[in-house]
């Protein structure tokens, strides 16, 4: 077993404790980069931070085959790659919309 599929069974086990039948409080951060092997990432019964993308180059079809057991439970951040567009208020605010366009195309529901 790899340290990080440990780590997450780790969580899964404390977030069972802490609150029995829900998501737990306590999450993880994890790449929304090609992981091999794969992890069960749905085990930890947690909200993931994916931090990453655009700039770093992780895309949000990334972080939907990353996170494809679990696509309700990830954050995604691309502070780098919207940071990029500022400081004009327009440009940010594009910048945005479009990420958002791409990532409903992306995640389900």
């Amino acid at each position: 077993m790899s340290v990080e599929q440990d780590l997450l069974g780790q969580i899964g086990a404390l977030n069972a404790r802490l609150a029995p039948g829900e998501l737990g409080p306590v999450g993880a951060v994890i790449g929304p980069n090609r992981i091999q092997p794969e992890l069960d990432l749905a085990a930890a019964q947690c909200v993931f931070l994916a931090p990453g993308v655009g700039e770093q180059g992780a895309t949000p079809a990334d972080v939907a085959a990353v996170f494809a057991a679990c696509p309700d439970r990830v954050m995604p951040s691309a502070s780098r790659s919207l940071l990029t567009a500022g400081p004009d208020m327009g440009r940010l605010r594009d910048a945005v919309a479009a990420l958002a366009t791409e990532f409903r195309a992306a995640l389900p529901g």
